[in-house]
């Protein structure tokens, strides 16, 4: 088993930038590649009892605006199982900053998004998500807002969440999102694409030779 840089505890980490990473890199250099995740019924039971779900679930459809930050943010609590409160009925839209794992995780669950990117590859997946798949409303600062000033006003923020929840557009929106979820969904399946690139993935590491 190799420890990957990412999921090394903050002390650990420390001690490896002060070695310039090099154990990191050479971690890195003999890596095929990565592939990372979980399931509900091997961690059912933590999951069942997180706060947050409990909340949500006395909440009404559609009614509940979650907002992720991302991971530059940080708070004195931890995180939250996101991919559980998106599939959730109450959850009526998603203010998010646009980072990929995030924006995909809104596909799936077919829940409109609030965007508000901060740099990087963000700036483009808003572009997916407003101008491509039209599932989302932009209310980003037009700017790189550390060396511009832009701001994001309370009203902009409030604007945007009454258009996306109520009213004929919000209907219309969110009937659109059904579209690349459906699609999502269908990819996981037997036989759907990502399934298959998976699959593809598995028989050539399964081929190589160490």
């Amino acid at each position: 088993m190799e420890i990957i840089q990412a999921v090394i505890s903050c002390h650990l980490l420390t001690r490896l930038r002060r070695k310039k990473g090099a154990v990191a890199k050479e971690s890195e250099s003999r890596s095929y590649g990565v592939v990372v995740n979980s399931f509900y019924e091997l961690e059912k039971a933590s999951i069942d009892e997180h706060e947050c779900l409990k909340w949500r679930d006395t909440k009404k459809p559609n009614s509940v605006v979650h907002v992720c930050f991302g991971c530059t943010v940080k708070f004195k609590r931890g995180w939250v199982p996101q991919v559980l409160i998106l599939e959730h009925e109450a959850i009526g839209v998603f203010v998010t900053h646009c980072g990929w794992n995030s924006s995909l995780e809104a596909v799936n669950a077919g829940v409109p998004m609030i965007t508000w990117p901060m740099g990087a590859d963000q700036i483009f997946n808003e572009k997916l998500v407003t101008e491509v798949l039209k599932i989302g409303m932009p209310i980003g600062a037009r700017k790189l807002f550390r060396l511009e000033g832009d701001s994001i006003t309370c009203d902009a923020v409030e604007e945007a969440v009454k258009r996306i929840m109520i009213g004929e557009e919000a209907i219309e929106m969110r009937n659109r999102t059904k579209v690349p979820s459906q699609l999502a969904k269908q990819a996981m399946k037997g036989g759907g694409s990502s399934f298959t690139e998976l699959e593809a993935l598995v028989e050539e590491l399964s081929s190589l030779n160490y």
